[in-house]
């Protein structure tokens, strides 16, 4: 049983700890830039220049070769034409990039 235990709190903290991540504040999407490589957007009511450093750290950016791409770049275009609040979590850069990407997006109906 203990063992069971202190492996199943191990994997947790693994688990934790391998999808680095910082989530940002609830806020609207200022606007969207598709491009070849991916989609970037910025933030209105969120900014964060430890990661960003354009736009005043309100620029983001979803890979294409982001495993969900479609869905996560096909839901905050959602959400910025129905003017609905989101939430991002952003793969944080060991020091401040124009567009850090994000991994995963919370959208709220209000």
């Amino acid at each position: 049983m203990f063992n069971k235990t202190v492996i199943t709190s191990i994997l947790v903290l693994i688990a934790g700890n391998s999808i680095a991540g910082e989530w940002s504040s609830t806020t609207n999407i200022d606007w969207l830039y598709p491009t070849t490589t991916g989609l970037i957007f910025a933030t209105k009511d969120y900014s964060n220049t430890d990661y960003s450093s354009c736009d005043n750290g309100r620029r983001y950016f979803i890979s294409t070769s982001h495993a969900n791409y479609e869905t996560l770049s096909s839901s905050m275009m959602a959400a910025f034409m129905a003017n609905r609040k989101v939430k991002v979590n952003i793969d944080v850069p060991p020091q401040p990039s124009c567009s850090p990407t994000i991994n995963r997006a919370i959208i709220y109906s209000n």
